[in-house]
């Protein structure tokens, strides 16, 4: 019934779908979320006169989750989420190896040398 992190897009695009009157205003957001404003800016305003079938808001709003889950946008749009995802924490797993196999390199290296104080000449 609910979808992770919907865009504006995803709603406009399910509102066109189920020939819902809306009105997508990308310059909104909610004042006291700044992360809101950042990620996914902008908010989508329903008529919901013209919503057939829908007496409330949260009726509304699980029918548009219904559509938003088989929408093909939203489908492509995740997968390329889990692939960068993927490929970032491949990446930091490769520079910790990096890393950690320099460290053991330095570290034999400078074993194998004789820590003395030597002959003093006079």
């Amino acid at each position: 019934e609910c979808v992770e992190e919907p865009s504006i897009l995803d709603l406009s695009d399910a509102c066109r779908t189920l020939n819902y009157r809306h009105v997508v205003e990308p310059w909104k957001g909610f004042p006291s979320d700044p992360e809101s404003r950042w990620n996914n800016p902008g908010r989508v305003k329903v008529d919901l006169m013209s919503a057939k079938g829908v007496s409330n808001k949260m009726g509304l709003i699980k029918e548009i989750a219904a559509t938003i889950v088989d929408m093909p946008t939203r489908i492509q749009r995740v997968q390329e989420k889990i692939t960068k995802q993927k490929q970032k924490e491949e990446k930091e797993i490769e520079e910790a190896k990096a890393r950690e196999s320099a460290a053991n390199a330095s570290s034999s290296s400078t074993s194998n040398k004789k820590k003395g104080k030597g002959k003093k000449r006079r």
